[in-house]
């Protein structure tokens, strides 16, 4: 048989790369901090609702940590992000959000604090 003609490597054509993309630690799941990462390039990208809190004027920040900070539990640390995970105390929020009503613990089985908590 002959060999199929294979057209030769490009690096450069197959870079692509985006600019002012927030790169955030783990929020509460690996899908959750990366679709929080989308939305926050979004909200620089011109749909600037995607995030309109009070942190760095309203813009969502390159990172998580400078606002927000972050929380440890018994066997995780979670970064923290109003985009991925509403939590009291974080963004100015003083009502239960995400974190109070579904999370104890990465891996835990306990009750779900929503029916716990009413």
């Amino acid at each position: 048989m002959q060999a199929v003609a294979v057209p030769e490597p490009d690096l450069a054509a197959g870079v692509n790369t985006l600019n002012n993309v927030p790169a955030f630690t783990w929020c509460y799941g690996c899908s959750a901090t990366s679709a929080g990462m989308l939305m926050g390039y979004y909200d620089s990208q011109g749909c600037p609702n995607m995030y309109t809190g009070p942190a760095n004027g309203g813009v969502c920040p390159m990172n998580n940590e400078t606002y927000w900070g972050h929380t440890a539990w018994p066997s995780v640390t979670c970064g923290e992000c109003p985009l991925v995970a509403t939590h009291i105390g974080k963004d100015g929020r003083t009502a239960r959000g995400y974190v109070e009503d579904y999370w104890i613990d990465a891996d835990n089985s306990g009750a779900d604090p929503y029916i716990v908590h009413g």
